[in-house]
């Protein structure tokens, strides 16, 4: 009777204390390398656990970084909702919006669409006006 590999696959993994039982079996373990070179069982393991670490410091720096970037916009954000809290009218929340959005998320272009129920000031009318009605009715903001 031949023992095919998965059933010592199988086997293995169903006895995990196998090799505590047999120690003398892991020191003879020889695992072929992509050189060709037989290594241990443990310095098999060793190298694998390397490459693991390496995986977990590169995907931790990346973590690390993301957080750094995600408080830096955190931040910008609370300073725009502050500030945009603190507008009196629209002519202050339109210059809020030009210089939070362009200094602190290089956008350099902003538009500010309000519905024909606002009495818009001249100073922030900049673009041609756009009746709400025409939106509800499927109208485009193209052209606005």
């Amino acid at each position: 009777m031949k023992i095919k590999a998965e059933q010592i696959a199988a086997y293995l993994q169903g006895h995990a204390n196998f090799f505590n039982d047999h120690p003398q079996l892991v020191r003879e373990l020889k695992i072929p390398t992509d050189s060709g070179i037989a290594i241990s069982l443990v310095e098999f393991q060793v190298r694998k656990l390397r490459e693991h670490i390496q995986l977990l410091e590169r995907e931790n720096d990346h973590m690390i970084e993301t957080a750094r970037i995600n408080s830096v916009l955190f931040e910008k954000t609370r300073t725009l909702v502050l500030s945009l809290l603190n507008a009196s009218d629209l002519d202050d929340l339109s210059v809020v919006l030009d210089e939070k959005l362009a200094n602190g998320f290089d956008i350099p272009i902003v538009r500010l669409l309000l519905s024909d129920q606002f009495n818009v000031p001249d100073s922030v009318a900049l673009v041609k006006p756009i009746s709400a009605k025409d939106i509800k009715e499927g109208g485009s903001l193209a052209h606005a």
